[in-house]
């Protein structure tokens, strides 16, 4: 797991990342309290390198309050934890 960019950012993030082996992924950015606000990715994926945006959007639509995000990513019984800062 790269760390997002733009960080911080006031719009969203691109998340990138690249797996080993194929097999069932797992994207989610979380507040700081583990609360899921958006799922971005929940799906088998091919090994290689990959990318995913985050609009700065919770599951509902609405835009993020400011504030520090962790992005979850499971692959590959691997966790790994990145952070993003929102700004408004």
């Amino acid at each position: 797991l790269d760390p997002p960019r733009p960080n911080p950012s006031n719009a969203g993030a691109v998340i990138a990342y690249h797996l080993p082996e194929a097999g069932p992924v797992r994207i989610e950015v979380r507040d700081l309290l583990g609360q899921v606000v958006r799922t971005l990715a929940r799906r088998h994926q091919q090994a290689g390198s990959h990318r995913v945006a985050w609009d700065g959007r919770d599951d509902a639509g609405q835009q993020a309050a400011s504030g520090v995000y962790l992005v979850r990513l499971q692959a590959g019984g691997r966790l790994r934890i990145g952070k993003v800062a929102v700004v408004r």
